[in-house]
C-alpha cells in the first residue's frame, strides 16, 4: 500500500530480459533493507566485535550505520524448474555503494569509518512450494549458493593503524555473519501462503541436500617448511594437516610428521559433506601443527590454501561417476615467507600442490528442466554423514 501506482507500473511494465523491473523493485525495498541490516549490525555484529577485541575496547559500537543509496546490479537470469512445486531463479548480483558507517571503539576517542562496500555473488531465489490457489507461491527462499565476495574500504586509517588487524577481524566477522545467515545451507524465508495452505512446511523453511561429496586428501608436494635449523642448507620440514570446509561443515585430517611432501594414510576416512547446490564451494587450508618449534612455538603455521572449488567443477572431469582425482595448486601468498629458510620451496617460487580424491552420490532426482550437471549413479556401500535439512530464518 505504501508503493505509488507509478512505482508499481514501472515494475510490472519493465523489460524482464534486462531485469530493469528487478532493479526498480530493489530500489523501492532498499530503505527497508538498509534499516534491517543496521539492526543486524547492532544485534549480531557488535557483540562479536566486542568479544574479539582487547578489554579496553569492550564498549565498541556502531555510532552510524548506513549502506548508502547504491542499488545492486544484476546479470543474466537463469530459471530452473526442479519439480512440479519448486521453481528456482538464479542470477549474478553486484553492489558497490558509498557507505556511511562509523565504528566507535569506546575508548581513547578512537573511531574509524567504512566509506565504501563492494559485494558480489550468485543470488538464488527459490519459489516453493507452488500451490494451485492464491498466492500460488507458498514461500520464497533467498540465499547464496557460495560465500559472496566482500570488500570494504576504511576511512580514518590512523585509527586503524592503532589497532593492527582490526580490518581483517571485521572482514572475517562480516563473512561469518553472512555464512551463518544467508549462505547455504542457511536461507532467508519469506512465507506468502498461510500455514493451512502449505502441506509441507519443511519445504518452505528448509533446504534438503541433493547429494553427498566425499573428499579424501591423498598427498601434497613442496609445502613450506616450518621447521628448520641455522646452518643446515636444505634441512627443513613441516608437520602438516588440512582443514576442509564446504558450507557450514568443517573437518580436518590427521597430522603427517616431518615432511614438506606428505602422504596421508591410505586408510584414513575421508570427509563427507552434504551438498545443497552444485555451486557450493570446497575450501581446503593446509596448516602446520603448532606444537614444538623454536622456544616451544612456531613462527609459520599457515602453509597455503586452495582456491575455492565449485562442486560442479570438481565433478566435471569425469563422465562416468566414481572416484575423481584432482590436483590443486595452493595459494601461498599469505605464508610468512620471511620466517622460512632461504632455500624453502615457497621462497624459490616452487608451487605447493595438493592431491585429493572426490566421490559424488546423488540424493535427488534430476529437475524437470535440464540438470545443472550430468546425473551420476549412487555409489554402492558408501556411508553418509548427511544432515536431513537446513534450518532457515523466517522473515516477516
Amino acid at each position: 500500500e505504501s508503493l505509488s501506482q507509478d512505482a508499481v507500473d514501472s515494475v510490472v511494465g519493465g523489460d524482464v530480459g534486462s531485469l530493469s523491473w528487478l532493479s526498480s523493485l530493489l530500489g523501492m525495498l532498499w530503505p527497508n533493507l538498509n534499516a534491517s541490516l543496521a539492526e543486524l549490525a547492532h544485534e549480531k555484529l557488535t557483540p562479536q566485535l566486542r568479544h574479539a577485541l582487547p578489554s579496553p575496547f569492550k564498549g565498541a559500537k556502531f555510532a552510524r550505520f548506513s549502506l548508502g543509496s547504491g542499488v545492486p546490479q544484476y546479470g543474466e537470469v537463469e530459471v530452473t524448474q526442479h519439480s512440479d512445486n519448486h521453481v528456482q531463479v538464479e542470477l549474478d548480483m553486484s553492489l558497490r555503494t558509498d557507505a556511511d558507517i562509523l565504528l566507535d571503539m569506546g575508548a581513547g576517542g578512537i573511531c574509524f569509518g567504512i566509506r565504501q562496500i563492494r559485494f558480489s555473488g550468485r543470488l538464488c531465489i527459490a519459489l516453493r512450494p507452488l500451490m494451485k490457489t492464491l498466492p500460488v507461491v507458498g514461500a520464497v527462499q533467498v540465499f547464496f549458493a557460495s560465500q559472496p565476495k566482500l570488500d570494504m574500504k576504511f576511512a580514518g586509517l590512523a585509527a586503524v593503524a592503532e589497532l593492527p588487524g582490526i580490518d581483517g577481524k571485521l572482514h572475517a566477522m562480516v563473512g561469518d555473519l553472512l555464512r551463518n545467515s544467508i549462505v547455504l545451507p542457511n536461507v532467508k524465508t519469506i512465507q506468502l501462503g498461510k500455514e493451512g495452505q502449505i502441506a509441507d512446511l519443511t519445504m518452505a523453511f528448509s533446504q534438503k541436500p541433493i547429494g553427498a561429496l566425499r573428499v579424501q586428501v591423498v598427498r601434497a608436494w613442496n609445502l613450506a617448511g616450518a621447521n628448520w635449523q641455522m646452518g643446515l642448507v636444505d634441512k627443513f620440514s613441516s608437520d602438516p594437516y588440512c582443514v576442509l570446509r564446504l558450507g557450514t561443515s568443517t573437518t580436518r585430517t590427521s597430522t603427517v610428521q616431518g615432511s614438506t611432501s606428505p602422504a596421508w594414510p591410505s586408510d584414513e576416512r575421508g570427509a563427507y559433506f552434504p551438498v545443497y547446490h552444485h555451486d557450493q564451494e570446497l575450501e581446503i587450508e593446509v596448516r602446520d601443527d603448532a606444537q614444538g618449534g623454536l622456544l616451544g612455538a612456531k613462527f609459520v603455521t599457515f602453509l597455503g590454501r586452495t582456491q575455492a572449488c565449485k562442486v560442479r567443477n570438481l565433478l566435471s572431469s569425469s563422465a562416468s561417476g566414481g572416484r575423481m582425482v584432482q590436483r590443486l595448486v595452493l595459494d601461498t601468498s599469505a605464508v610468512n615467507s620471511s620466517m622460512l629458510h632461504v632455500n624453502d620451496p615457497v621462497n624459490r617460487g616452487v608451487p605447493s600442490e595438493l592431491e585429493i580424491v572426490v566421490e559424488w552420490s546423488n540424493l535427488e532426482v534430476a529437475p524437470l528442466a535440464d540438470a545443472l550437471i550430468p546425473q551420476r549413479p549412487v555409489l554402492a556401500d558408501t556411508p553418509f554423514l548427511v544432515a536431513a535439512g537446513a534450518a532457515s530464518t523466517p522473515s516477516d
